[in-house]
C-alpha cells in the first residue's frame, strides 16, 4: 500500500478536530452514477403561521423564541431516533472539502465511501456524504483514512463550514478561560 502525505497548504477549507457520530461504508462497485450527498429526512413540523399581533410585544417575542426551541428539540429527537442515533462517536477532522477518521478497515486509495454522520451543534444535521479515499496511514491496529467529498451539494457544504466555525469559536472561548 502506497502512503501519501497531504500538503496542508493545498486545503481550501478550514478544518476542526471533533468527536462526532460517523459510519463509513465502501461502495461495492465504485459506481458514481446517481450518488449525491443528502440530508437525512426530518420529521415535518406543523406549518408555522405567524402569530397575530399581540398587545404585549414581550409576550410575542417570548412565544416566537419558545416555538423555535420546540422545533429544534423535535428535530433533534427525530434525528436521534432515526438510524443516526446508533452511530458510534469517533474523533475526526472535518472541513468543507472532506474529513479524516480512524477505521479498522484498510480502504484503498480511490475507494468511494458512503459516510453517514451527525453534526451536533446548535442546529444538528444528519446527512449522507460520499467521498473518495485520498490518503491512508496505518496507526497501531487502525487506519487514519482521509476522504475528499464528492457529489456534494453546496448548501450542505455550507452547513459543514458553519459547523466548523461554530466549533472553532467554542475552542477559542475555552482557551480564553
Amino acid at each position: 500500500m502506497e502512503l501519501k502525505s497531504i500538503d496542508s497548504s493545498r486545503r481550501s477549507f478550514s478544518r476542526v478536530r471533533v468527536s462526532i457520530p460517523l459510519e463509513a461504508t465502501l461502495l461495492a462497485n465504485g459506481d458514481l452514477t446517481g450518488i449525491k450527498s443528502r440530508l437525512a429526512r426530518k420529521v415535518p413540523l406543523p406549518d408555522n403561521k405567524l402569530l397575530p399581533d399581540l398587545a404585549d410585544h414581550n409576550l410575542r417575542n417570548w412565544l416566537i423564541l419558545l416555538n423555535s426551541k420546540l422545533d429544534h428539540i423535535l428535530n433533534a429527537l427525530a434525528i436521534d431516533q432515526a438510524e443516526f442515533g446508533c452511530l458510534s462517536k469517533k474523533t475526526h477532522n472535518i472541513g468543507g472539502g472532506g474529513l479524516s477518521f480512524l477505521s479498522p478497515e484498510a480502504y484503498r486509495d480511490g475507494d468511494v465511501l458512503e459516510i453517514k454522520l451527525l453534526l451536533e451543534s446548535s442546529n444538528p444535521m444528519a446527512a449522507y456524504f460520499y467521498g473518495k479515499v485520498v490518503n491512508i496511514v496505518p496507526q497501531a491496529d487502525e487506519f487514519l483514512v482521509s476522504v475528499e467529498f464528492i457529489s456534494i451539494d453546496e448548501s450542505i457544504r455550507e452547513e459543514i463550514i458553519k459547523f466548523v466555525f461554530e466549533r472553532e469559536r467554542e475552542v477559542l472561548r475555552e482557551k480564553r478561560r
